[in-house]
């Protein structure tokens, strides 16, 4: 059973290139990236449940929203998850910049993931919606995503399975 595994895995291995393409031009790249971001915003904080609209994200990355000074800013969760994911949209850029400088993948991954969350959740802290000791670790609550047939993993089981995810970016050898 081990030997067809073994061969199962050479085939499986050897169907993708030894080396990820390289990205000839990083800030047209980082350009391209940046130009999805209220699309991607968009969808993605739709689809967790916020009501937000392409203008209220485009309002919260100009600046124009501010919850410090505006009531009304200050209760729209959509906008502050809008806020939170412009914060953590901003990180994963940087991290992304990061390789493309040649930094490792899998250790930008491993020392920068908790920066995305905890900038995610930055402006619900400072609204006082979420207590700042909810940003310690990994989110504890369960969390769904509408009208999806997917569920994220759940909570309790997130520590190993960033381990497990952090196993399998980091080379190593296969003995098979």
């Amino acid at each position: 059973m081990f030997e067809r595994l073994g061969r199962v895995l050479k085939l499986g291995i050897a169907a993708f290139p030894a080396e990820p393409s390289k990205v000839e031009d990083a800030d047209a790249y980082i350009a391209a990236v940046n130009e999805r971001y209220t699309s991607d915003a968009y969808h993605s904080l739709s689809i967790e449940g916020y009501s937000v609209s392409e203008e209220l994200i485009e309002r919260v990355k100009s600046g124009q929203w501010s919850p410090e000074t505006n009531e009304n800013d200050k209760k729209q969760t959509g906008a502050m998850a809008a806020k939170g994911y412009q914060l953590a949209f901003a990180e994963v850029v940087k991290s992304v910049r990061s390789v493309l400088d040649g930094a490792d993948a899998a250790t930008v991954a491993e020392e920068d993931h908790l920066k995305w969350f905890r900038s995610m959740f930055e402006p619900s802290v400072a609204a006082g919606l979420l207590k700042p000791e909810r940003l310690a670790g990994y989110r504890q609550h369960l969390l769904f995503i509408t009208n999806s047939g997917h569920a994220p993993t759940a909570w309790e089981s997130l520590p190993d399975a960033k381990e497990t995810f952090s196993n399998a970016c980091t080379p190593r050898r296969i003995l098979v």
